[in-house]
């Protein structure tokens, strides 16, 4: 047996669901309005590029090979 087999718990699992789906709404226009806003401002979106200046493009051959770790 369940909470929603009554009428009273049909009408409270309702009233959460109907507050879930409200709290969700209001966190995507929030969300929207921040992106819009730094899209605004010159504010670049989206995770850094991996490959930075400062990085090698490959290994160099003067760097030893990383240890093998043996078998057990």
């Amino acid at each position: 047996m369940g909470y929603t087999t009554t009428p009273h718990g049909r009408l409270m699992l309702m009233v959460l669901a109907g507050l879930a789906e409200f709290e969700r709404e209001l966190i995507r226009v929030r969300t929207s309005e921040g992106r819009e806003r730094a899209k605004r401002e010159g504010r670049k979106m989206g995770r850094p590029y991996r490959l930075m200046s400062h990085h090698p493009t490959r290994p160099s051959a003067a760097s030893p090979p990383a240890p093998r770790r043996s078998p057990r």
